[in-house]
Formats: structure tokens, sequence, C-alpha cells
């Protein structure tokens, strides 16, 4: 892809020779003092539904996905849960998932049989919550992931399975977050694009990477930047949970959220949901 300064471009399909088939592109620039960025969108064939896909690098053995769904939701909503993984490495590893029950101390977690996986490839578990843990609805939570080395990527889109609405799905994705890139004691993350009205409603929702129980502090603002409330999340060990309409008691708004912990030695992570009231199609809002 030739780029004009300043410019940018996208090639649609890029898969469209090799059907059917899963995979990854690896993207880097040759050009001099080259500054880029470059993302990924896949697109369900019956609601052109996207679903954004952002680069990463690995950087730990341990990561987390902060959200996993094998539930029904609010408008007649049920959501699944995919997730990928890929070895960036240049040598076999092997892994192990962790589930992860929303608002339980899960100090000692449920884990899956140990998995490999060969260099430079991938693997795909859809609805991975029947798939690898055989669980039933209704299960809302989290996975983590352990690893035999640093070099295993994760990427996971949950999304909306919408009945007799319409035909395909509805979905948002959550990248794996390395435990060495969570949200430490003190630091403060803003999640915008955060809207409650007739048309569409938003979720906070934060995971725990700490061995001890910590309280997130999420403040909320409108759009103005006036502070609306101060909400309050305790978290178990290893724990996740989900503030469903968090602007619900403020419609019509558009605002955002401010989150951080001062609880000693916390590790956290928290995400933003908006989804459309009609297909709840939800939308990732990540920390900034």
């Amino acid at each position: 892809m030739d780029l004009a300064p300043y410019s940018n471009n996208q090639i649609n399909r890029v898969f469209r020779d090799y059907p059917p088939v899963n995979g990854y592109v690896d993207v880097w620039a040759d050009s001099e003092e080259a500054i880029y960025y470059c993302y990924g969108s896949m697109l369900d064939n019956a609601t052109s539904d996207p679903t954004t896909i952002l680069p990463q690098v690995p950087s730990d053995d341990v990561t987390f996905i902060p959200a996993a769904a094998l539930a029904a939701g609010l408008e007649g909503a049920f959501f699944e849960t995919d997730i990928d993984l890929n070895n960036v490495g240049s040598t076999d590893l092997t892994y192990e998932l962790l589930w992860l029950p929303r608002g339980e101390d899960n100090s000692d977690p449920v884990s899956s049989e140990t998995f490999s996986l060969a260099a430079g490839a991938g693997v795909r578990y859809a609805n991975v919550l029947d798939e690898v843990f055989g669980l039933d609805p209704d299960m809302v939570g989290a996975l983590a992931i352990e690893a035999s080395g640093m070099d295993l990527l994760a990427m996971s889109r949950t999304y909306n399975l919408p009945s007799a609405k319409v035909a395909g799905t509805f979905g948002q994705e959550l990248p794996g977050i390395p435990a060495d890139r969570m949200i430490p004691t003190g630091v403060k993350k803003r999640i915008i694009f955060m809207n409650e009205n007739d048309d569409v409603r938003s979720n906070v929702g934060c995971i725990s990477g700490a061995a001890t129980e910590v309280a997130v502090q999420i403040e909320l603002y409108d759009s103005d930047g006036v502070k609306l409330e101060t909400k309050y999340m305790m978290l178990p060990p290893y724990s996740n949970r989900q503030i469903n309409g968090i602007f619900q008691d403020y419609a019509p708004v558009n605002g955002y959220v401010d989150v951080r912990t001062y609880t000693p030695d916390a590790l956290i992570y928290c995400y933003g949901s908006v989804l459309d009231n009609v297909t709840s199609d939800p939308t990732t809002v990540l920390p900034q």
C-alpha cells in the first residue's frame, strides 16, 4: 500500500482470494522516518456490522480478556464470545484459559486443559465459554490466559445474536490486555463517547488483575465537563463487574467517565460499551 503524504487507504476483503480462512496480517513500513497506523475491520456479511481489530504487540505471559458472555442481555439480545489467539514468536508455546465469573473471588479459577500453539500459528475458539469450558447460559465474566512465554496475542469478539429481528450478528472487539499494560494504582484513564438516550445505552466494565479486593472509582461527567456522580465498583480477587446503563439517571446525555483505583498494588482495566437500543449492536470504547 503506497500512501501519499498524510494520506490513507483501505484494502477491502484482504483475504478474498483464500476463503474460507482464518488468518492474520503483519504490517510494517520500509520508508525512512515513516509514521503510520493500521487497523483491521471484520464485517458480518448479513448485517455489515464492522468489528474493529487494532494492532497489538505482546508483552507478558498473562493476558486478560475483560469480558466474555454466553447470556441474554437487554432488549432481547443474546451474547456469545469468540476469541482468537496467535503465537508471534519463533518457538511453540503452551497456554491455559482461565474462567473468571463476574463478581466472584477468582483466586482459584477453573482452568482449561493445556493447549499448544506452533510458532506463527493462530487458533479461533467460537463461543469459547461453551467450546472450552462447557458452560450453559446464562454466564458472564472474563478470561485470563496463562502462557509459557510472552509471544501470545489475544483478541475477542462478543456479539449479539438478534433472534428474529435480523439475520447475522452485531459485535464488538475487546483486545487481550497483557498484565503489564493494565492500569496501576493511582493512574486515571478516561472513557469517552458515552451516551444515554432513546437510541443508545452505555455500560462500563472493569476487571482486576490483583490477588486482593480492589475498589474502582468511576466519575461520571457530562459533555460540558460537569461532574454528575461518583460510583464505586468493588472487585474481589481477579474478578470483574459491569455497570449497565451507567448514565441512565441523567438521560438524555452525552458524557464520559474517569476511572482509577487507589487500592495499593492494584491492577485494573476498564472499558466502555455503547449499545444500540434496537439491535443491541455494541461499540467498544477503550480507555485513553
